[in-house]
C-alpha cells in the first residue's frame, strides 16, 4: 500500500522495518535495561571524546525495544517522567532527552504556554510539548488533539505520570470540512505505535508508503479553535486545511501559532505569507534568540522548518529581548 510513491519506494521501506524488528527481537534478549539506563546515562553526563566514542553503540542500542519497563526521566530535564513505550519519539527522547527532538522550540513553547490563557494543540503525539507545556502553565486551559487513538492514551498516561491534571485529550483528525470521520494512514518506515509521521489522507500533502489505514473521528478545524489565544499544528501536512478553514477565528483571537512547515507545502507557505503580509510576524524559534523571516515566499524550502507567527499587535513583554 502506498501514498503517491512508487514501489521501489514501498519495497525499501518495508525492508528498513523488518530489519529493524529484527534488530529489536535481537536486543530484547541480550539487553538488559540497567545497561540501556548505563550507557544513555554516560552519553548525557560524559565527556565530549566519551559521547563521541558511544554513539555506534548507542545507534544500536537505541532499536532496544522500551516496552514493559518502568517510566523514565529526561535526563536533560529530570521533572519529566514518560511511558516506556515502542514510539519513534519516546525512543529518542529515551536516549537523547530533550536535545533529541526540537529542543529550541520545547524550550520556546514554556515560554508561550506561560502566557497563555487557552492553548490548543494539534498533533500532541505522546504529549511531550503537552506535558512540558502544562507543567509552564497549570491554570490555562489546555486541548491536545491527535488522530491517532493510541497518541491519545499515551498523552492521558504521560500526563499523569507527570501529576498535571486539567488537560483535555481529544481523539480527532482535524479537517476543513463537515464529515463524522476521517482515513489516517500509518507509515512504513515508522516503530507501530503512535508513528509521528501518521497523516490524514485527505487533506495531508505527503507521500510516503503505508503500513495500514484507519478511519478515525473527525473534527473541523474552526469547531476546536474556541477561545485559544495559542495554537500549535503539527499534523504532517493538514495544517494548510486547518489554517484555510480556522484562520479568520485565528486573527480574531489575536493567536499565536506554532506551526511546522513542510517541504512543498506551497499551499501552506502561501497561507503564511498572507498571514505576515498583513497582521502577523514570523520568526524561527531557535537557542536563545527568535530569527525575523522577513518574507516567507523566499523562505528557503528544503528542509522541514519550526515557524512561530506572532500578531503584530499583541503584547508579549519578553518579545524584543530575544529578536536579532
Amino acid at each position: 500500500m502506498s501514498h503517491g510513491v512508487d514501489s521501489a519506494a514501498h519495497r525499501r521501506d518495508w525492508s528498513r522495518r523488518a530489519v529493524r524488528e529484527a534488530l529489536r527481537r535481537v536486543l530484547g534478549r541480550v539487553v538488559r535495561p540497567a545497561l540501556a539506563d548505563r550507557v544513555r546515562r554516560e552519553l548525557q553526563h560524559g565527556s565530549g571524546w566519551r559521547r563521541a566514542a558511544l554513539m555506534p553503540l548507542v545507534r544500536v542500542l537505541r532499536h532496544t525495544s522500551l516496552e514493559g519497563r518502568s517510566p523514565f526521566v529526561l535526563l536533560d530535564d529530570p521533572g519529566v517522567r514518560l511511558a516506556s513505550v515502542d514510539s519513534s519519539l519516546t525512543q529518542i527522547l529515551y536516549w537523547f532527552g530533550e536535545a533529541g527532538y526540537e529542543s529550541a522550540l520545547l524550550g520556546w513553547w514554556r515560554w508561550l504556554v506561560r502566557d497563555a490563557r487557552s492553548v490548543l494543540e494539534v498533533g500532541c503525539n505522546v504529549g511531550i510539548f503537552t506535558v512540558i507545556g502544562r507543567r509552564s502553565n497549570p491554570e490555562c486551559r489546555y486541548r491536545a488533539v491527535d488522530a491517532n487513538q493510541e497518541a491519545c492514551d499515551l498523552v492521558g498516561q504521560n500526563v499523569a505520570l507527570n501529576g498535571l491534571g486539567g488537560v483535555d485529550v481529544i481523539h480527532a483528525a482535524v479537517v476543513d470540512t463537515d464529515q463524522p470521520t476521517a482515513v489516517l494512514a500509518m507509515p512504513v518506515r515508522e516503530a507501530p505505535r503512535a508513528p509521528t509521521m501518521a497523516f490524514v489522507t485527505s487533506t495531508a500533502h505527503v507521500a510516503m508508503p503505508i503500513r495500514t489505514t484507519v478511519e478515525v473521528p473527525a473534527a473541523r478545524a474552526r469547531s476546536l479553535l474556541q477561545d485559544a489565544d495559542l495554537v500549535k499544528l503539527d499534523i504532517e501536512g493538514s495544517e494548510a486545511a486547518f489554517l484555510h478553514d480556522a484562520l479568520s477565528g485565528l486573527v480574531a483571537n489575536q493567536a499565536t501559532l506554532v506551526v511546522e512547515l513542510l517541504p512543498g507545502n506551497v499551499e501552506l507557505r502561501e497561507i503564511l505569507a498572507s498571514m505576515t503580509e498583513g497582521t502577523y510576524h514570523a520568526f524561527i524559534p531557535e537557542h536563545g534568540r527568535l530569527r525575523p523571516v522577513p518574507s516567507l515566499l523566499a523562505f528557503d524550502g528544503a528542509a522541514s522548518r519550526d515557524l512561530l507567527l506572532i500578531p503584530r499587535d499583541k503584547v508579549v513583554p519578553w518579545l524584543d529581548r530575544f529578536v536579532f
